[in-house]
């Protein structure tokens, strides 16, 4: 829940009701010594897909959809992109793998 509530603020949602959930929260994992469960794997296939995603993004190609991006900028996020694109693949990959084995 707490990763939850650290995107909602990411995204520009803040209420004193998101405060109000963390001490709730907070009271529960003290008094419950609640152990947060495991992922589901569609969890983590869903976050790893939407990593991927977001990389694909910051393509030159794809920024340029939303306005002029200039070559050296444009040079420097298509390596970039490569590079996270190659990372993320290889932990798309030993996630499989590790899946796999269990």
């Amino acid at each position: 829940m707490n990763k939850l509530l650290v995107e909602l603020r990411a995204s520009g949602l803040e209420s004193e009701k998101m405060l109000e959930i963390e001490q709730v929260m907070r009271e529960v994992e003290f008094e419950a010594a609640a152990i947060a469960p495991e992922p589901p794997r569609s969890a983590i296939q869903a976050a790893l897909a939407q990593l991927w995603v977001r990389v694909l993004e910051i393509r030159s190609r794809q920024l340029k959809q939303y306005g002029p991006v200039d070559n050296q900028t444009g040079t420097f996020l298509d390596a970039q992109s490569k590079r996270l694109d190659e990372l993320v693949t290889q932990l798309i990959d030993e996630y499989e793998r590790t899946k796999d084995a269990v």
